[in-house]
């Protein structure tokens, strides 16, 4: 049996890295184009996330043994990257345990695993009808497993996870429903099949706006700072910026004080009289009236490609 060379084992490594992950998140697998995942849903349960975990931790150990320096240069790249990835990815689910203090992620998961079957063109009306159904009959178990796994979050994830799951009632009882209608043709049975499905994830985003608003809110008394050290580590693992945070703080402030005086002297220019912030609203003012707003965006358009 011949051994792999380490770039043969990097490549082999690589793709292992990608398919976990999209088996993991299949929404993301639908986004980046692998459409073997249209017919799959995240699994946000805690077996499946400490599943996650124990993946990402041998990735790590088996990543550790493959030699960098044997590596082309555009793999030595590569192992930088997924390197940090990975890191990063342990970091958020051991360390921070996001999955248990902010529901923003559960409640637009359901809206996100529906939107990226409906709005590409990938495959044909009905086929991608029947992934989307598959799709629907897993979300009330998603919403169930934010249920089940969060525990005193910040109040401010919170009330925006409410407005997230409140809105995505409507685009399911509106929009999906609508596409549902027309992309299933003349397949009645089919058509019957996505209203029923569609309807119960509407009913169990309703239910999870009512449960995040009447029990997880009112015990949403955590704090959304995770502190310097933590926020360190998600700069340097998922950006790979390793630059001290109080040079990052003055970096920030002198382009926050750079812009601001552009802010004011553009201003001035425009109406000496008015304040910024007066200015500012007589900008918000003039826009186009409804009936122009498509041809005034075609004239923009016009304007900037040449």
């Amino acid at each position: 049996m011949t051994t792999p060379t380490p770039p043969d084992e990097f490549t082999a490594f690589e793709n292992d890295y990608f398919e976990s992950l999209f088996q993991a998140a299949p929404s993301y697998g639908v986004l980046a184009g692998f459409h073997q995942f249209d017919n799959a849903v995240e699994d946000f349960s805690e077996a499946a996330i400490q599943r996650r975990l124990r993946v990402l931790r041998g990735q790590q150990q088996r990543l550790a043994r493959i030699p960098q320096a044997s590596l082309t240069q555009q793999q030595q790249i590569d192992y930088e990257i997924l390197d940090s990835q990975i890191k990063a990815e342990i970091h958020e689910t051991a360390d921070l345990q996001t999955w248990r203090k902010n529901p923003l992620n559960y409640a637009g998961a359901p809206g996100n695993a529906i939107d990226v079957i409906m709005k590409r063109n990938f495959a044909p009306a009905q086929e991608r009808v029947r992934s989307a159904l598959v799709r629907l009959h897993g979300i009330p178990f998603m919403l169930e497993a934010m249920k089940a796994n969060v525990r005193n979050p910040p109040r401010e994830f919170t009330e925006l996870a409410i407005r997230i799951a409140q809105g995505s009632v409507g685009f399911f009882r509106d929009d999906i429903a609508k596409w549902g209608r027309e992309s299933a043709g003349s397949d009645i049975v089919l058509r019957g099949q996505f209203e029923v499905a569609n309807e119960a994830a509407a009913k169990s985003l309703e239910d999870a706006a009512k449960w995040l608003r009447d029990d997880l809110l009112p015990r949403s008394n955590g704090n959304y700072a995770i502190g310097s050290e933590a926020f360190s580590r998600k700069l340097l693992y998922e950006e790979m910026v390793d630059t001290p945070l109080s040079e990052i703080l003055a970096i920030g402030e002198r382009n926050l004080a750079k812009d601001y005086d552009s802010f004011v002297q553009t201003a001035k220019q425009i109406d000496p009289k008015k304040t910024p912030a007066e200015v500012m609203a007589s900008l918000a003012d003039n826009h186009p009236a409804a009936a122009d707003l498509l041809p005034a965006v075609r004239r923009n358009s016009a304007s900037i490609r040449q």
